[in-house]
């Protein structure tokens, strides 16, 4: 099973090191809710887009698992939820 994908737009550090942090989920057509698994990415071009990151720079591009501790309102136009995550 696939997790959800969120880009971390706090301090990318700060998730690794376990502190809880703000992110955006990626595809709004994943249903999510508190205590769902996600996969946090750098905010970054290649976390935004489908290009592919050359292979020299891929290590800075791997999710980490993290869970979502909070959604911070559901929008209904065309922007994508907010959520808290914290590192697994």
């Amino acid at each position: 099973m696939e997790l959800p994908k969120v880009i971390i737009t706090d301090n990318y550090s700060d998730f690794l090191n376990g502190k809880e942090v703000k992110a955006t989920l990626v595809s709004d057509k994943t249903p999510v809710e508190k205590g769902t698994h996600v996969m946090g990415f750098h905010n970054s071009i290649a976390g935004n887009t489908v290009l592919t990151v050359p292979r020299e720079k891929q290590s800075h591009y791997i999710g980490v698992e993290g869970v979502i501790t909070e959604i911070e309102g559901r929008t209904t136009d065309h922007h994508k939820p907010h959520v808290r995550v914290i590192k697994v």
